[in-house]
């Protein structure tokens, strides 16, 4: 049936007649809602379960207890002080204004002029913070060596903690996981690792470890980093010192897969350059 004359020119000019202008743009307001609430799913994060699986179980006799420095002692080594530049000590007092612990000891007169460095860095050099290639360029990975490393920047929280990775039998069995375990207190914590080639699986590590470290009573958290690139950035804390950075913008959070993914590109992007100097 065909629409009646009236009624098509009465809905034509009702089109007409609607508001086409562009939505408003995000006030302050909403862009602080959606910051908040993506710092509250990493808060959360660095406390999920997600995975990981506890069992009553000593700790085997091939299993070795990898003996680490703690970071937090390298970092306050007694040196010849110099003044601090003052970009530094500011950044150092923003640090220490939101809790992050033990900065008082530290020598932060070591930074070159020519480099002003990131409060990621700066606490990295005040042992708690670890920056790392997340592709080994090895198989097997090495797992329980990272999981070791990362312990170390967690001041004593993690003592006595051993770790080990049971890898699969194949580089490219993508459909077998590694197995990485940690053991102390009479217990066993574990995890599955995704077998991707010669990258570690550093969501895995840090669900781990902050399964531990959760279970023995500790506040202290491990955070993984924004990088631009196929290195990660891991920094330790008490986790309301790690989320009050956050929202002070001290610190941004990352995504465990963006250092793999951006080496992957780069490599890609390589591989097809050479290859297209080759023809």
């Amino acid at each position: 049936m065909r629409t009646p004359l009236v009624l098509a020119v009465a809905i034509l000019l009702a089109g007409c007649t609607q508001d086409r202008s562009p939505a408003p743009p995000a006030t302050e307001s909403t862009s602080s809602a959606v910051k908040d609430r993506a710092i509250d799913r990493t808060a959360k994060a660095m406390s999920s379960e997600d995975g990981v699986t506890v069992t009553i179980m000593e700790k085997p006799e091939s299993v070795r207890l990898r003996r680490y420095k703690r970071a937090q002692d390298e970092a306050s080594a007694p040196s010849a002080k110099k003044a601090v530049r003052p970009e530094v000590a500011s950044t150092v007092d923003k640090l220490k204004s939101v809790g992050f612990p033990g900065l008082d000891a530290v020598d932060w007169s070591r930074f070159d002029e020519d480099y002003t460095p990131s409060p990621g860095a700066l606490l990295e050099h005040a042992g708690l913070g670890e920056w790392f290639d997340a592709e080994t360029g090895t198989f097997p990975n090495r797992h329980d060596v990272l999981l070791a490393q990362l312990a170390g920047i967690t001041g004593s929280a993690l003592d006595g903690v051993a770790f080990e990775e049971i890898a699969p039998k194949d580089y490219e069995a993508d459909e077998e996981p590694y197995q990485l375990r940690a053991y102390a207190d009479g217990k066993r914590w574990a995890i599955e690792a995704q077998n991707l080639g010669d990258w570690f699986d550093v969501d895995a590590v840090l669900k781990l470890l902050n399964a531990v470290l959760r279970d023995r009573g500790s506040d202290w958290r491990l955070l993984m980093l924004e990088t631009q690139d196929q290195t990660a950035k891991v920094a330790a804390g008490p986790a309301s010192v790690l989320v009050a950075a956050l929202r002070e913008g001290l610190l941004e959070s990352g995504d465990p897969d963006s250092a793999r993914t951006l080496g992957k590109e780069f490599e890609d992007a390589v591989r097809a350059r050479l290859q297209g100097e080759s023809r």
